[in-house]
């Protein structure tokens, strides 16, 4: 074993490969894409194992990253028992392609593991293959528990063995980080934090005419696939009471997405029966929202509203807000908190409360137009520099190369001491 170690440590100088495996292939694949292209770009050797209808796959190889498919994975909405079960196929016939893909000495980076303990057969895998396991733990909770109350132990173990088979995390912010080390007993020393990149980058666009508390409406957009987590329920409420007397703010409110899962059917209802009462000033696009229809979307808004209920992770939305150079009013949910005060991009709504709420859209409606440009301008810039997908390549390899290092340390110790610790 030691001297399979000094072996994969002298194939180290050569350039290590990098396997980044994904099961999605949708919205979710347009993060991974731009993650790919910006390591390729960085000199990496890259391979990217993704389902054969992954959306990005022709942007991705051509900008030289080799692809391997597994087979096609169904996503949309579907009962849980559904998801399941194809899920369970998807892996099944993708497990023999992926071990014949990874090689020992591979670095394999998980981007969106399957639920449920179905990535734990690709994470085994690449252990026996000798390969160096990373995770993106986007979400280090899930926004959604799958399993009822009392078999979500269950769920929360099939985590934890995910966790504990990787040799390095990656989370987006320190939120991140504190949960995976508190509740998941992850050491710190593994765990890196690495921003979530910028998503479709815009031209300048204007902003729509309004006057600072007269003559035109603040628009407001809630964007994305439609969770409870993100608070729509308070998003509606807010409005709904600045509309009404005796306050008859000029405020307008768009939902544009669709439902994240069946899971969310529900509270959607909820949330679509509470906008019947008052719709007013309420615009719903319950549709998918193409790549080419969101410029324009965001182009009409004057921010974009945020306000997360138990939500851990990094917004992909707020980042799109950002290059889209549009301002968030957003709570300190997750990695929201730590983006406003970064990049003094927005409006903190002080708790996930209708008051709260109603108090971060008053304030973006009596500030100057020219005020809330240029929080979208601060983020735009924030989001290009300091969180560029250059950025993000830099740190991943140099997280890559501690890896690597601790390679050449235990090989070391193993030197001095044989009854070290195998990996």
């Amino acid at each position: 074993m030691r001297q399979q170690k000094e072996q994969d440590l002298a194939d180290s100088s050569g350039g290590r490969r990098v396997v980044v495996h994904t099961p999605e292939p949708g919205v979710a694949g347009q993060y991974v894409a731009q993650f790919v292209r910006s390591l390729a770009a960085q000199g990496t050797r890259a391979a990217l194992f993704c389902p054969s209808n992954f959306s990005y796959a022709e942007e991705v190889a051509a900008s030289g990253v080799e692809i391997v498919h597994a087979p096609a994975r169904e996503v949309g909405q579907a009962p849980l028992w559904r998801r399941l079960y194809r899920n369970i196929v998807f892996a099944g016939k993708a497990s023999a392609k992926f071990w014949a893909t990874v090689r020992p000495g591979d670095i394999v980076h998980f981007q969106f593991a399957l639920h449920l303990g179905l990535g734990l057969p690709f994470f085994f895998a690449a252990r026996m293959k000798r390969a160096f396991v990373v995770l993106t733990v986007h979400d280090p909770l899930p926004h959604r528990w799958k399993l009822p109350p009392p078999l979500r132990w269950v769920e929360a173990a099939l985590l934890s063995i995910g966790y504990s088979l990787c040799d390095r995390l990656v989370s987006h912010n320190e939120a991140g980080r504190r949960i995976l080390v508190e509740r998941f007993h992850m050491e710190s020393s593994m765990i890196s934090v690495i921003p979530h990149g910028p998503l479709n980058l815009a031209s300048t666009p204007t902003f729509p005419e309004r006057t600072p508390g007269g003559a035109g409406p603040l628009r407001l957009l809630a964007f994305g696939t439609i969770r409870e987590n993100k608070g729509l329920h308070l998003s509606i409420a807010a409005v709904q009471r600045l509309r009404r007397p005796p306050l008859n703010r000029l405020v307008c409110l768009t939902i544009a997405g669709t439902l994240h899962n069946a899971m969310e059917k529900n509270y959607w209802e909820r949330c679509k029966r509470l906008i019947q009462e008052q719709p007013t000033g309420i615009e719903v696009v319950e549709r998918p929202i193409d790549d080419a229809e969101i410029r324009p979307l965001f182009a009409r808004h004057n921010a974009v509203l945020l306000p997360y209920v138990q939500f851990f992770s990094d917004s992909g939305v707020a980042m799109l807000a950002l290059t889209q150079r549009r301002p968030i009013l957003a709570t300190d949910a997750g990695g929201l908190g730590e983006l406003l005060r970064a990049a003094d991009c927005g409006i903190l709504i002080e708790a996930a409360t209708v008051d709260a709420v109603v108090a971060g859209i008053e304030i973006a409606r009596l500030a100057p137009t020219e005020w809330l440009v240029q929080k979208g301008v601060n983020g735009h810039n924030y989001a290009v520099s300091g969180r560029s997908w250059t950025t993000v390549a830099e740190q991943t390899q140099n997280m890559y190369d501690g890896l690597l290092k601790g390679l050449s340390s235990e090989v070391v110790r193993e030197t001095i001491a044989p009854m070290g610790v195998v990996r």
